[in-house]
Order: C-alpha cells, then structure tokens, then sequence
C-alpha cells in the first residue's frame, strides 16, 4: 500500500519491545502518512505500556532487595520474599517522588506484578494501558486468587476495547456477583466513612465534594440539579448547564433555596444577575463575529453555541432526531436585578409514566423565558432511572441493578427504589438467550399502592426499567419458578400485562416503524431505541441513551426514514461529532454501528446486552476472608481543608483516582 508515494508500515504487526522502540525513535512524524498516523500514535501507546510493565516489574525488584552490606560484593543479586517495610522511601528518593505518591505507587505495583500477573503480561504485551491495569488492581486487590482468576479469565483480553469507565462498570457489577457478601460489607464500610471535605483551588475557587454516599441519592441529588439547571436554561438563562448546576447546589446548600418549589427557583435564577456569564471582558476583546460575542445569547442561526474542552466553542444542531427550537434561546441582555416574581399557583406535576409520554430532549426551549417549568413539590425526591431484573424483583435472585452514568447497585437498594418509584415511567424489556432486546414496551400496572409510605413515598419522574429474559417469562405464565406466592400475587398484573404484550410481539414490532415519514420517533420506537442500544453509540461512550439524542443515521433531508434500523442514540458532542466533525456513520442491521474517522479509521459499535453475563459465585474458602476493619479514619473538624492523611501504614494501600467525569 502507498500514500503520497511512501510506502506505509502495518505498525500492529510489530510487538512493543526494543524492535518497536528502535522504529519509533528514528521516525520523522512530518513525514508520516495522513492514514499511518493513527498506526503510529497507538503504537507508541504499546510501546508506553510495556515501558510501564518493565518499569513496575523493576520497583518490585527494589522492593524486595536485600540492604547492601558494605563488605559485600557489589555484583550480589538477592532478594527477600516479601517487600521490605519502608522500600518506598527508597523508591521516593531516587525518582524524587513525594512520600505519599512513592507508598500509592509501591501499593499498586505490589499488585500488579504480585497478584495480577495476568494483567501484568497484557502490560507488557501492549493489548492494556496503565490506566486499565490501576482500575483492574482497584477492583481486584481484596479477592481471593480464585476469585481474581476468573475474573481475568473473563474480561483481560475484552478490556482493550473498552474505556477505563467502562472496565470498571463491569468489574462491579461481576465482584457482586461473584461475591456479594464481601462486597455488601465493602459497601457498608465506605457509607460508614462517609463526609464532606472543601478546601480553595490554585486558581482561588473553591471545591466542595462528598464521599461515601449511597449511590441511589447521590443520583436522585444530581438529578434534581440536572433537572432543575435544564428548566432554568429552557426558560432563556444564558449562563451554561454547568454553571447552572453549580449555583444551584450552592443555593440549595446554603439556605437561599430553602421551601423553595422548582418555578420559584427558575424565577428566582432568571432575575439573579450574579449567575449570568461575566463576558464583558472577551466582548471588549472579541472581534467581530467572534464567538465571545454570542455566548451570552445564543447563536446566529443553526441552534446552540456550547463549550467544549479546550475553550471550543461548537455549535449544537437541531437537525435530525432533536426538537426544533422555540423562542429565542436566552436574552441577550441581563435583567435587572429585582426581586424574584411570583410564579403563581403552580401547574399539575407532569405525568411521568405510560406509553404515551414523549421524552423531551434536553435544553430545547418550550415557551417564553420566565415561562413556569414543571413542578416539583418540596420534599419530594427526584427519580432516577434504574435497570433491574425481574427475577431480582420477585427476589429469585440478587443481581446487581443498574443506575445509568454511575454503575451497579446492590439488589436490596434497587428494589427499595423501584418501590418508591411509582410515579416513575416503568419500562419491561424482553431478552433473547444472550441478553439483547426482543421486545420493549410500557406499563402502567403496579405492584405497589400509590403513595407506598412503607418505602418512604413516591419520587418525582424517574424511570423503571425491568428486565425480563423470554426463558423467565415463559415459566412465570406456566408457573414454574418457585418465587413466593404472595410476591407473585403482588407483581401477577405487571407479569400478567408483559405476557400479553409479548404474546403479540409480531404486531408490535409492525408497528413501531409504522410511520416512517415522521419527523420524530413516536414514544414506543424512541423507547425502544433507547433501551436496544443502552447508551449514545460513540465508541467509549456511556451517555445514557433516555439523556441522549435521536438521531437519524441517513439524515431525514437525504431520504432517511424514522424506523428502528435508521435510529441512534447520541450525545451532544457525538451527535455534533457526526454532522460536523468529518466522521461518518453506517447501521448495517438494526443496533449495529460502523463508523469511520477522518483518518480512515473504522470502529464498530453495539449497546450491550441488556442482561449481561456475568460470572458464577465463587465462595471465599478459610481464612481467605479480606480484613476490613471497622470504620476508617475520620475527621471531627470543620469542612474547611482536606481531610487529614492516615499515618503511613506498614504495607501500603493503593489510592484510587478521584478523578473520575461525574456522570452527569
């Protein structure tokens, strides 16, 4: 093969090492084909591993080398067994490491080239990066050997294709699995230790943070400050989604939000100028028909100038799948400050559930500004969505539910939340033997009264949805699951509704593709697209699919019609990404997805299967059981100030990295 003459070098044929090393040093990068570039930028992220593995391999050396004697000679090579107790200050000196960054580093290589010798190997091969053998050491490290054998066994070789994010959804989700005592205790600990901690920023803004929260409020929190930033924004606010967020939670932390109903807070935001973008100093800057000029309000034509990293300013569409815009998208000029106006009585709270209802997309104007969002009354907490299993429902089985964004969730907590979730839109999806959508559809029968006080009272919206394998809901019409009498009674009209649907599957799937000049899915085929393909279908990317765009793969101006074979899921940026950013993007059969870079690169993409595999428990055997101690260390003082570091421990524990993208 030639590209402008040069021949171009198949850079995946050769493995990392010195061969590989010795090829990339000499390269000229300017001289490298436009198509080889991608070639080399990943191979020089191989070599890297393996340079990482070498170099891990080498700090475990050094950690278990016998102290030099004076009078011995030099050329001596021995080691102890086991780690000496303070190697990491030798590590720290030599590499000029801190002392808390050398013990993090010592930790994770003590497992890594220790108990993870698989991992290892991949390391070294170049098929993991660094980042994937920290999350498989962060998530291994307290199992027994069996334990960590299968699960590398499992998801080693599978882990090159995915992000770290992802690794680490599905390393949860197999640990409660394959061990959900230990990891309900694990659980238990970190809530036990839960807090808050603040301290200033090198830029002087301060960071506030929590730990240890139950995954369930912590997403119905961030979902209510989603919620409530998307209603000030759809109402003509110009400040960005993010800033929204941040004085909200401020506002609703420190009083000023307090009783507040949601259109309060929308009005109450809009005549606030301190939350509107301070941008006097790039428009005095800005040139004409920069985009500094505009951001306080809008863009010119097209849809919504939106930030990206690296200070891009992108511009989003309202073409296909996505609402076209109502009024102007927010007021050029700030209001003066005045006291918040009264909102009025406030409307009837949306009705969330049924098959009727058509999700909204997101930070699309619905009315005027100043115009009352939904309501949601105080106290009432927002739902989230949630994915579970029927089975795990009627308690046959304790799988790991599903929060979408933020990972798996013990059985015991899911369940709690689908019983407060009766306002919730609730969802079934019928799987075929490998876990992927048949059939999906809505229902309105409950299993629980409405206002179920015993579960702590209705949430506010929310989503509910349960997975039924077409195995269990054969033998659950033939009663032939031995599930609890009076739990089947309770859940036999929501059964009862699933069966008949699915009983009619032919017909229904008709029908979603029934209308195909439409301009937008119905609600039954844009469900359905949501729950087939899980998330946006970007390689890597976890966007819910309910927070994400239709979009139709064919454009609907080149022909393309609104059926489930010419409908995806995409995020802002990925949907941003194909119509603007050069990529392109086929569907080959329905939830299938290939798409190509700029540079000739080809990626091939599918939601993942809505009931996953996941491994068979694998008891812990005597004496294997992980001391985890009783509460951790904490800290009586003001939130002010990071909470103060434990004293070095004898074998150190690895840190894991905070810095994860919120899921919001």
């Amino acid at each position: 093969m030639t590209v402008s003459g040069r021949a171009t070098t198949d850079w995946t044929d050769i493995a990392p090492g010195p061969d590989l090393g010795a090829r990339l040093s000499v390269l000229d990068l300017a001289t490298v084909p436009n198509a080889e570039l991608i070639g080399v930028m990943t191979a020089w992220w191989r070599q890297i591993a393996h340079a990482h593995a070498q170099f891990y391999a080498a700090m475990a050396e050094v950690g278990r080398a016998v102290p030099v004697d004076d009078d011995a000679p030099a050329a001596v090579a021995s080691r102890l067994l086991e780690a000496r107790e303070w190697s990491s200050s030798e590590i720290a000196a030599a590499l000029t490491f801190t002392g808390r960054r050398a013990d993090a580093e010592f930790a994770f290589c003590q497992v890594l080239v220790g108990r993870l010798p698989v991992v290892w190997a991949a390391l070294r091969d170049g098929t993991l990066d660094v980042l994937k053998a920290r999350v498989f050491a962060d998530y291994l490290e307290d199992l027994t050997e069996a334990q960590i054998a299968d699960l590398c066994a499992r998801f080693v070789v599978r882990a090159a294709r995915w992000t770290t994010g992802q690794l680490a959804q599905r390393l949860a989700r197999a640990i409660q699995h394959i061990d959900g005592d230990f990891y309900r205790r694990r659980y238990q600990k970190g809530i036990r230790e839960r807090g808050v901690s603040g301290w200033i920023a090198p830029d002087g803004t301060a960071t506030v943070s929590a730990h240890g929260l139950s995954p369930v409020e912590a997403a119905a929190a961030t979902e209510r400050l989603e919620r409530s930033a998307d209603a000030i924004k759809n109402a003509g606010h110009p400040a960005t989604v993010h800033q929204l967020r941040a004085d909200l939670m401020m506002r609703l932390l420190d009083g000023r939000f307090d009783g507040f109903t949601q259109g309060q807070m929308v009005a109450t935001m809009l005549a606030d100028p301190t939350t509107y973008p301070d941008d006097t100093a790039d428009r005095r800057s800005a040139g004409p028909g920069s985009g500094a000029r505009r951001r306080a309000g809008g863009s010119s034509g097209g849809g919504t100038r939106l930030r990206t990293g690296g200070g891009v300013v992108r511009r989003r569409r309202t073409g296909a799948g996505v609402r076209p815009a109502g009024p102007a998208q927010g007021a050029s000029a700030r209001p003066s400050p005045s006291p918040a106006p009264n909102p009025g009585p406030p409307p009837e709270p949306m009705r969330m559930g049924g098959p009727d209802v058509t999700p909204r997309p997101r930070h699309q104007p619905t009315a005027a500004p100043h115009s009352r969002p939904e309501f949601v009354p105080v106290g009432a907490r927002c739902g989230v969505e949630v994915r579970i299993g029927l089975a795990t429902l009627l308690g046959l089985d304790d799988r790991s539910a599903e929060l979408p964004g933020w990972g798996p969730i013990l059985a015991e907590e899911a369940r709690t939340l689908v019983a407060v979730q009766h306002a919730a839109e609730w969802r079934f999806a019928v799987t075929d033997a490998d876990g992927y959508l048949i059939l999906g559809g809505a229902t309105t029968a409950r299993p629980y009264p409405a206002g179920n006080t015993s579960a702590g009272g209705d949430c506010r919206g929310g989503v509910v949805e349960i997975h039924v394998p077409a195995t269990l809901l054969a033998d659950l019409v033939s009663g032939a699951t031995g599930a609890d009498e009076q739990v089947l009674a309770r859940w036999g009209p929501v059964i009862a509704g699933i069966a008949r649907f699915y009983a009619g599957r032919d017909a229904h799937l008709r029908r979603l593709d029934a209308h195909p000049d439409d301009r937008f899915a119905r609600a039954g085929l844009r469900r359905h697209v949501e729950m087939r393909d899980r998330t946006c279908v970007f390689p890597g990317c976890r966007r819910p699919a309910r927070k994400a765009e239709q979009d139709h793969t064919v454009d609907r101006r080149l022909g393309g019609p609104t059926v489930a074979a010419n409908l995806e899921p995409l995020c802002d940026r990925h949907h941003l990404l194909k119509h603007e950013g050069g990529w392109t993007l086929e569907q080959p059969e329905p939830g299938l997805f290939r798409w190509r870079s700029p540079l000739g690169q080809v990626y091939w993409t599918r939601g993942d299967p809505i009931d996953p595999d996941l491994p068979d428990p694998v008891p812990r055997g005597p004496g294997e059981e992980p001391d985890l101690g009783g509460c951790g260390p904490t800290y009586d003082g003001p939130i002010f100030g990071r909470p103060p570091r434990p004293a070095q421990p004898a074998t150190p524990s690895p840190v894991i990295d905070p810095d994860d993208t919120p899921p919001f």
